[in-house]
């Protein structure tokens, strides 16, 4: 969450993000302002970004080799089956970079 106040919608998918139990991190904001993103940090509701490169570095360790997805779509597999098994993520790693759509079929870019 980079600032939300209270009221905001922001906000709204902050407590969403805490009912499917999902880590929230926000940026520092100061005093008086974002009062939103001081309240989740003060009921410690979510992690504080001070460093950017550790904050990367916490998810760059992922190793993507042991992405099922990726891996299904290194068989030379078509769009259309990858659609039927895994739906909108064909989309998600098309947008993300991970994955290109070339004609019929994926071509896995990572």
């Amino acid at each position: 969450v980079a600032q939300a106040d209270i009221k905001s919608g922001s906000m709204q998918s902050a407590r969403l993000a805490l009912e499917l139990n999902k880590p929230l991190y926000v940026l520092p904001q100061r005093l008086g302002e974002s009062t939103g993103t001081n309240l989740l940090l003060k009921e410690n509701k979510a992690k504080l970004i001070c460093d950017f490169k550790e904050f990367v570095s916490e998810f760059a360790s992922i190793d993507i080799n042991q992405d099922e997805f990726l891996e299904f779509c290194k068989k030379g597999v078509s769009v259309d089956e990858a659609l039927k098994i895994y739906g909108q993520k064909v989309y998600e790693y098309e947008l993300e970079g991970k994955i290109s759509i070339e004609g019929l079929f994926i071509r896995v870019l990572v």
